[in-house]
């Protein structure tokens, strides 16, 4: 009996030492982590910083809401071809290879106030801005309100957010993710609150700026959120009716049988990254950077809409079935994925907004299983932190960025490399779907 005692006491004490060393291994890992992961802001920022104090003096994507904004105010045609407004209002600058402003008029209507500035001191306020709505976007998801990260994975979303490419690239082009991160954030927060109304505005507002969050009414539709549809309509149309007004109604014409036909030109190119990019770069390939399988741009379209809309029946079913407070951050990251991927257009800085399914994904982990956040860290790394370009620089012999004089597409190549962040968004989308099953099933009644 003694010795039985004994060796219980000596199995205590050698359970607890061990218990104790991996306590401290841990604290000292998650200490590791933290200091690279201020090392990676630290970096990040003087990055980010570099770009704002000193742009490249090249053209931007922000010159076309700038340029807009510039016409506008001399009474020029808000949507007239580039190529004779840049000349006239930054005769010396760069040529560039837009043609027309790709940007809905409420867009144009944000950017009015920016105008007012030279080209590069209005891009570098709109990125101050921007970045402003990026920091409010990332406080509301981590935060009490949102998902609850603890320091240490507060601290692993803004390294790898501050040091990745989809930040810098859109400091760089002075894009509309900050603006539409904060709109479809605040959505999120505002629907998981039942304060149905604000949503649906944030989704009406986005929709008005960019129009493929859009998709997000079916949203929802599918929950039963009558007001929160009503009112992403009613905003979205109450904007577009407000920049008829200031802008005029020709600026609302030009855009919609000018602009928006000249936009699909740009399906086929590499940085596309949409589910209509992956198709038409295999089978159209009119943009002239892709050599297709086989020249069939119908089927191209044809299958797209089929697929999107069975995504959309899909992940319509998905949410409807299972109408839970519980889920709805699963179920509002499924259709978040699935808007990326239906989309048109869907350029690398667009997986910004990629951000919010990706913690959601991580923090509902703890429920669903088996250990899937190895791969979340892989498609954090391939969709935000790295760029495509860099990967097409170093794997693909002889590569041009997109505007300069670009390598040809092989076959080969576009099911690989060309398409790597297709593939990436598409086992996104599926993890969401399967996430969202796993938390079903192991849920209690």
């Amino acid at each position: 009996m003694a010795r039985a005692v004994q060796a219980n006491a000596r199995m205590s004490a050698t359970t607890t030492a061990l218990e104790n060393i991996t306590a401290k291994e841990t604290r000292l890992s998650t200490a590791w982590m933290s200091v690279l992961e201020l090392v990676r802001c630290l970096f990040g920022t003087m990055q980010i910083t570099r770009l704002l104090t000193t742009p490249d003096r090249m053209l931007r994507d922000f010159v076309q809401e700038w340029t807009s904004a510039r016409s506008w105010q001399v009474g020029r045609p808000v949507y007239q071809d580039m190529r004779e407004s840049i000349p006239f209002h930054l005769p010396k600058a760069r040529s560039c290879d837009l043609h027309f402003n790709a940007h809905p008029p409420v867009a144009v209507l944000v950017a009015l106030p920016f105008g007012s500035f030279g080209y590069f001191q209005g891009l570098r306020v709109w990125n101050i801005a921007s970045l402003a709505c990026v920091a409010i976007s990332i406080f509301m998801l981590v935060g009490r309100h949102g998902f609850s990260l603890d320091r240490s994975e507060q601290l692993l979303v803004s390294g790898l957010l501050v040091s990745s490419s989809v930040l810098e690239t859109q400091v760089l082009h002075g894009q509309l993710n900050g603006v539409l991160l904060l709109l479809l954030t605040s959505a999120w927060l505002a629907s998981r609150h039942e304060r149905t109304l604000l949503a649906g505005v944030c989704v009406g507002a986005a929709t008005a700026l960019k129009l493929f969050p859009g998709l997000l009414v079916l949203f929802f539709l599918a929950r039963r959120q009558w007001k929160a549809a009503f009112a992403a309509v009613a905003s979205c149309l109450l904007l577009n009716g407000l920049a008829a007004a200031i802008l005029g109604t020709d600026a609302i014409r030009d855009y919609l049988l000018v602009v928006m036909p000249q936009a699909n030109r740009f399906c086929d190119t590499w940085p596309n990254a949409s589910l209509l990019g992956f198709l038409t770069r295999l089978f159209d390939g009119s943009f002239g950077q892709t050599t297709p399988l086989v020249f069939w741009p119908r089927f191209a379209r044809t299958a797209w809409l089929t697929l999107s809309l069975a995504g959309v029946a899909f992940t319509w079913r998905a949410t409807a079935r299972d109408q839970s407070s519980q889920n709805h951050d699963l179920t509002f990251s499924i259709w978040i994925g699935l808007m990326l991927l239906i989309s048109p257009i869907t350029w690398d800085h667009y997986f910004l907004l990629a951000v919010l399914p990706l913690i959601s994904l991580w923090k509902h982990d703890t429920i669903a299983a088996p250990s899937p956040k190895a791969f979340l860290v892989c498609a954090t790394l391939l969709l935000i932190v790295l760029s495509p370009y860099t990967v097409w620089k170093f794997l693909v012999p002889g590569y041009a960025k997109f505007g300069m004089t670009p390598t040809i597409g092989t076959p080969l190549r576009l099911l690989t490399l060309v398409s790597f962040q297709f593939y990436i968004a598409t086992a996104l989308f599926g993890f969401s779907c399967r996430q969202l099953f796993q938390h079903k099933r192991l849920s209690p009644e």
